[in-house]
């Protein structure tokens, strides 16, 4: 996010800092000097602006979204210009106090209104969307075969990095981050993207430092003293008082700020001599000396001076490959973020659209799935040198996962749980055997819940495999089920006519309004842990196969869903009105729904 306030300030008030550029021209341009048009793309930024305006309160509309990937990448190929593409990585220990904070923020200014207009029967019209888990990295991955990068760095770093490599045309995003970071190469704005002209609005970090009276390398000191990421706002009231900054209105007070840069600290000159003020800011701008390894790594952090990656290495051979397997899909973007667990990196899981005012009924996200998560950790970690004595853990894994206000307040340290047989995780990734395939199923079923039988998993399409899991997670993780019969039925219901509706039929969706608990259901199943499990285990299932994309359409799951208790018949035969491609037909559906719900009795 970077500082709060300043890109809106730079297109109000910094003339000749935000003018249109056109990528195309850009492009020929740089072909014509015999240089790859690059542009660098910050996948949690732009995510927002590819889903657009499709239905994110109803748990997601992944096949629309994935149609709108498609147009995006498109038009950037079609003019020839590469585009590398960076996923988040993991929050840094310097970043979490904020990282926090936001969270909770979140919850109150951007979860909680939606549910309340949901009670009153209205669909929200909030400024600030919460994004469905629509799992862009596993999209661009295994749908359009395009590379994402993910680091063990912060995405903003790594992608600070790319841009200077690269010597990118830009930056694509909409953080104000990038426009500290000395990079050498513009931020391009997400928001105002013309996909068919590819036009759009670049903001220029060199006319925003002569606006404010600065040097651009004294930008990252203007970060610091305006808080960011790492120093937030409120650690600088006393700073702000002695400017008699009382308001914090950006129009007035990031002059103020930057007039006491060009007065106090020193002027513009290489980096080092910027690096030179950390002291004086943490003693008596901040009189808090404990900050000044913090400030000092943010500046450097600016300045691209990052300590290098160390990737992990083991002297125990065995380990040792295990981890190149992990990293290689960790980097690469076909797994989900186990390697950095399996190096005693934290698991964090940030806010969604959960209403945690309704847990007594309806579980959070990760508490339903915690067990679950402790098991995969015992899978993962179970050969790792040194994590196991006579047979016990001896180590944990650090988690910060939010389950409502409070819950964030310090991290939860989960003790694996060890599998009752483990093959070994080299065997489970790289044997494609029937026996091989027998132990992973055996090992999937554990880690969803130890009283589910595998064999209730096999012979069934991989799709209603994830279904069947999530289900039976939902019916048998609490000592009563979360869901009434009739609310299986209709997951399982619009499994199934999601299967027969074609890409017309999903677009013409008419918008409902969904209740309370149908929108924090669907919310709910499509944040299944399902991809960790499938991956943990070597892949009893296509990978592709456990996104929501052949699983879940938030907007058919309300319209079935407000149907309430009606049979399966009656339910296929309202939305057969629809053009149906293939599929499921009216005299077998009620025999697929009654399969999938007696195999999670």
């Amino acid at each position: 996010m970077g500082v709060r306030g300043l890109l809106g300030y730079v297109e109000r008030d910094c003339p000749g800092a935000f003018y249109e550029v056109d990528l195309r021209k850009q492009a020929k341009a740089a072909r014509a000097k015999g240089i790859e048009p690059v542009i660098i793309v910050d996948l949690y930024n732009v995510v927002r602006h590819i889903y657009a305006d499709l239905d994110w309160i109803s748990g997601g509309q992944f096949r629309q979204y994935v149609d709108h990937m498609g147009q995006f990448l498109d038009a950037f190929y079609s003019a020839g210009i590469r585009l590398v593409i960076v996923g988040d990585g993991t929050t840094q220990q310097d970043k979490r106090d904020v990282w926090v904070k936001r969270r909770y923020e979140a919850v109150e200014k951007d979860v909680y209104p939606v549910y309340n207009a949901l009670k009153q029967g209205c669909y929200p019209c909030s400024k600030e969307m919460k994004m469905p888990n629509v799992q862009s990295k596993l999209v661009l991955r295994y749908v359009f075969n395009h590379e994402v990068t993910t680091s063990l760095r912060e995405a903003d770093d790594e992608i600070a990095l790319l841009a200077r490599k690269h010597k990118a045309l830009g930056i694509l995003a909409n953080d104000s981050d990038y426009l500290i970071y000395q990079t050498g190469v513009p931020m391009l704005s997400i928001k105002h993207l013309n996909w068919e002209t590819l036009r759009t609005m670049c903001y220029d970090n060199c006319m925003l430092a002569r606006r404010l009276g600065i040097a651009v390398n004294q930008l990252p000191i203007f970060a610091i003293l305006a808080g960011n990421d790492v120093i937030d706002r409120e650690k600088l009231a006393g700073f702000c008082s002695n400017l008699k900054i009382t308001n914090f209105n950006v129009r007035f007070n990031f002059p103020a700020i930057c007039n006491y840069i060009a007065i106090h600290l020193p002027g513009p000159g290489d980096n080092s001599q910027i690096l030179r003020c950390v002291e004086y800011i943490a003693g008596s701008i901040l009189h808090n000396p404990s900050y000044q390894p913090i400030i000092e790594n943010a500046l450097k952090g600016y300045f691209l001076d990052f300590p290098e990656v160390q990737y992990s290495t083991s002297p125990d051979e065995h380990w040792s490959k295990i981890l190149n397997i992990f990293r290689d899909g960790y980097t690469s973007s076909y797994s989900p973020n186990q390697y950095p667990i399996l190096i005693g990196r934290p698991y964090d899981s940030s806010t969604v659209l959960e209403d945690f005012r309704e847990s007594h009924s309806i579980p959070p996200n990760c508490l339903l799935w915690e067990s679950t998560r402790q098991r995969t950790y015992g899978i993962l970690l179970k050969e790792k040198p040194g994590a196991c004595v006579d047979g016990q853990f001896v180590i944990s894994v650090e988690e910060w996962c939010m389950s409502g206000i409070g819950s964030l307040d310090e991290a939860n340290l989960v003790v694996p749980m060890a599998p009752p047989h483990h093959p070994g995780l080299l065997y489970l990734h790289t044997e494609r055997t029937p026996q091989a395939q027998t132990e992973r199923w055996k090992l999937f079923a554990w880690a969803v819940d130890p009283r589910l039988d595998h064999t209730k998993l096999t012979g069934l399409e991989p799709a209603a495999v994830c279904l069947v899991s999530n289900l039976y997670k939902l019916q048998h993780e609490r000592e009563r089920p979360v869901l009434s019969n009739w609310e299986v039925r209709a997951f399982i219901v619009q499994f199934f006519l999601l299967k027969t509706l074609s890409e017309a039929d999903m677009n013409h969706q008419r918008l409902v309004t969904p209740s309370p608990r149908g929108a924090q259901l669907a919310n709910l199943y499509a944040r299944s842990h399902v991809f960790h499990i499938n991956y943990a285990v070597g892949g009893a299932i296509p990978m592709d196969q456990t996104m929501s994309l052949y699983q879940l359409d938030g907007q058919l799951f309300q319209r079935v869903y407000n149907r309430g208790d009606v049979t399966a018949v009656q339910l296929y035969k309202e939305f057969h009105g629809y053009q149906v491609e293939s599929g499921v037909s009216q005299t077998t559906i009620q025999g697929l729904v009654d399969d999938i719900y007696h195999r999670i009795e």
